[in-house]
């Protein structure tokens, strides 16, 4: 060992029992420590000299878990400073493990913590859920705020009872087909129009959908369990409401502010004389069409659009097409 590790190591020592010290009163009766906006923690060692089965902690700098307490059952941790989740790998006991507003582009090392029951990743910048494939025993997941397009590898976890994808950027969820234990499913704010695949969700007690480009909600008709249903900012038709309105065990439901698709064909012709008027020479014909999911930002987005027109008719056809992630073509 050099002198430099060897420096290191005497260095990491006297922080455990500076932190043994600071924390040891702070253990609760169920062996649960609270840790919030310290500076000073760079490691969770410690937490083994305290016997403690549960950690939260928020607002740390630098922590890392090389240098872990292998005995946590339950882990927390929020809006922390984390590179890299190098060394979780060995908290095998743990079965509660939440880990938000932690800036993670990287979950590799979740794979082998397959006694988990419980994972919240919300809010964490994650792109790909892959490794999590083996984590067979989860019951709870909350990926909320993320950027995930693909669920395939949920179609693995089949004990999943509560489920929160929210706020995501996701279209196709076909692969919750097969998790036919579902109890609580959180959909909401992103790009869905086919929910077909839940309709084998026979357990299923809350359903949240709302803010997608949901139009047919003929799948929700079998569920005689649901309970609550959000499904406000859809396009939904209001003959569609009846049923809904009807179901016996609805305790809540929410259908206000459905998108009108009339509106949006008129806002669409409107562009459409802009369009014209500002072509002074005619020479072009103005077609275009706009799918269906995007017509949420067309609406929303419709007076800074008409705004940007006035000024000028090349930036507005520009923001046109960005608006409607479709091209409109010109045909002379």
């Amino acid at each position: 060992m050099t002198i430099k590790q060897q420096e290191v190591n005497e260095e990491q020592i006297n922080h455990d029992i500076m932190m043994i010290s600071k924390y040891k009163n702070n253990v609760d009766e169920d062996g649960c420590l609270k840790i919030v906006d310290d500076k000073f923690v760079n490691s969770i060692m410690f937490t083994e000299q305290l016997d403690v089965a549960e950690l939260y902690i928020d607002v740390c700098y630098g922590l890392k878990f090389c240098r872990i307490s292998t005995k946590l059952k339950k882990l927390e941790i929020h809006n922390c400073n984390i590179k890299n989740l190098d060394g979780i790998e060995k908290m095998k006991q743990l079965n509660i493990l939440v880990l938000s507003a932690v800036n993670l582009r990287d979950i590799s090392q979740l794979q082998y913590l397959d006694n988990l029951t419980l994972l919240n990743l919300q809010n964490c910048s994650i792109c790909n859920i892959t490794p999590i494939y083996n984590l067979q025993n989860l019951q709870t997941l909350n990926i909320s705020e993320n950027k995930l397009k693909s669920l395939h590898i949920l179609s693995y976890l089949r004990k999943l009872k509560y489920l929160n994808l929210r706020d995501n950027m996701l279209t196709d969820i076909y692969p919750l087909i097969f998790l036919t234990n579902m109890e609580k499913l959180d959909l909401s704010q992103n790009q869905i129009t086919n929910i077909y695949p839940i309709h084998s969700m026979k357990q299923l007690q809350t359903l949240i959908l709302s803010r997608n480009n949901i139009v047919n909600i003929k799948s929700l008709f079998g569920l005689a369990q649901l309970q609550i249903l959000s499904l406000s900012y859809n396009y939904i038709q209001k003959k569609n409401f009846k049923y809904i309105m009807q179901h016996p065990n609805f305790s809540k439901y929410y259908l206000d502010n459905q998108r009108d698709n009339e509106q949006f064909e008129k806002l669409s012709n409107q562009l459409g004389y802009i369009y014209q008027v500002y072509n002074k020479h005619n020479k072009y014909l103005f077609q275009y069409c706009i799918i269906q999911q995007s017509k949420t930002k067309f609406i929303e987005n419709i007076s800074e659009v008409l705004k940007t027109a006035a000024n000028n008719f090349q930036e507005f056809s520009n923001n046109l097409v960005s608006l409607c992630e479709y091209p409109f073509f010109c045909e002379q």
